[in-house]
């Protein structure tokens, strides 16, 4: 299954990962969003288990750092399902994201934002 997660990804942002799967369930890489204020390639680290099916479950985290100086922080996780199929059609990634941002205490309501993001292997 590491043959299968290992490669460049593509998500429907045009945010790209590059990850590098173990076989004892370890993710190390980097991505490189095309939305927000990030500052170049970031470090990725996760882990995956195989599933029943033909797939993976996945997880994985970035932390940001951003180059406005008066934006925070911020770090984001995954938790998603690697899908294969049977065809010749790329495997794919389908997480929901949660990202939690530094922001006052005050402010703390708005301090996480919830998505989903698919993913596409790159050939």
């Amino acid at each position: 299954m590491e043959k299968a997660i290992t490669g460049k990804w593509m998500n429907q942002l045009g945010s790209t990962m590059e990850l590098v799967a173990t076989n004892d369930g370890i993710i190390n890489g980097n991505y490189f969003t095309k939305v927000g204020d990030a500052i170049s390639w970031h470090r990725l680290i996760g882990q995956w288990c195989s599933t029943e099916e033909k797939g993976a479950l996945i997880s994985f985290t970035v932390c940001w750092t951003n180059k406005k100086p008066e934006c925070k922080h911020s770090c984001t996780a995954w938790n998603g399902i690697l899908y294969i199929k049977d065809n010749d059609e790329l495997p794919f990634i389908y997480a929901t994201w949660t990202l939690a941002s530094d922001v006052p205490f005050c402010d703390e309501w708005k301090s996480t934002l919830i998505s989903k993001d698919t993913f596409k292997k790159c050939t």
